[in-house]
């Protein structure tokens, strides 16, 4: 299915809404994402002091991912192994974990990071017009380390603020202050879980910003019977290994905990990801202008400056 980009990109330096610490002294770094082809998020990262490539930044992902090629020119010593998951197109598959001794993502020094030895070919073909300089994709930021460092994730600012402590963010009264609305967050399986419900049925999702848009079961969408039109297709490498077809429709009872997202415009899929209703992807973050507060389990929305 091709889309779009998400208008107009925003400049580097422009930061909405900006988070900061709620005590003195607390150190933090952060990095600058830009939006590649599909919107995709990337970053800037240097492995070991070598030159710096572009790494997708993925709260979908359970595990950070480095391209075996890389590792191989670092010469990266596996640690440990990594069994795929069940829901994994690879599943069954094992893969190698080692180790950087100095992982650098931005202005932010990570230090000694585990990855994944995997290959990331499936992102490699992502552009962007905002870079103009070598846009050569090497890994992808799962969710473990954003978690460990209490990431507070800005996407329509373009940037990741990250903290030794966890320790980041205003409090929920301020950003309530400046008109978002609190969403819990839940770290659980190596998701990143919202609760919420559609025309009134309680259900879980998960928070991927690997994922360009957002897509529910089509289970979901027959029994909330939403009216429909197909939508083409869409290739999920990590989870299906092919295309799956799509449908999409306007969710008219749409919630998650107190912030209502009636008339947004979501995609259903033939799939099934138990416990899951679905994933909630770019789009909808970026259009209610998200600020995901990993280490303050917290999302904040506005509302949506779309009108979907």
């Amino acid at each position: 299915m091709k889309r779009s980009p998400l208008g107009v990109l925003l400049p580097l330096g422009l930061l909405l809404a900006c988070p900061c610490p709620c005590r003195s002294g607390v150190e933090f770094g952060y990095t600058k994402i830009i939006f590649s082809s599909d919107n995709h998020l990337v970053t800037p990262v240097s492995v070991n002091h070598a030159p710096v490539t572009w790494w997708a930044i993925d709260t979908g992902a359970p595990r950070s991912i480095i391209d075996p090629e890389l590792a191989t020119r670092l010469e990266l010593q596996a640690v440990d192994q990594l069994k795929a998951n069940p829901y994994d197109a690879d599943k069954g598959s094992t893969f190698p974990i080692v180790e950087t001794n100095d992982l650098l993502i931005g202005m932010f020094r990570a230090g000694r990071v585990a990855c994944v030895d995997r290959s990331i070919k499936t992102i490699r073909s992502l552009r962007t017009t905002i870079w103009t300089g070598k846009f050569e994709k090497t890994g992808l930021i799962g969710l473990d380390l954003l978690e460990k460092y209490g990431a507070l994730i800005n996407i329509r600012a373009g940037k990741i603020f990250f903290s030794p402590t966890g320790n980041l963010g205003m409090s929920r009264r301020g950003y309530e202050q400046m008109g978002f609305t609190y969403v819990p967050l839940v770290v659980t399986g190596g998701r990143l879980v919202v609760n919420g419900t559609i025309s009134g049925e309680k259900c879980a999702f998960f928070i991927d910003t690997g994922m360009p848009f957002t897509v529910l079961a089509e289970s979901v969408r027959r029994r909330a019977n939403i009216p429909f039109n197909r939508a083409g297709g869409l290739k999920l490498p990590f989870i299906t290994g092919g295309d799956i077809p799509l449908n999409s429709g306007t969710a008219f009872d749409f919630r998650f905990g107190d912030y209502d997202a009636k008339g947004a415009i979501l995609c259903f899929g033939p799939f099934s990801f138990p416990p899951f209703a679905g994933i909630i992807g770019v789009d909808f973050l970026y259009y209610r202008s998200a600020l995901i507060d990993i280490g303050g389990r917290a999302l904040y929305l506005k509302p949506s400056t779309s009108g979907r």
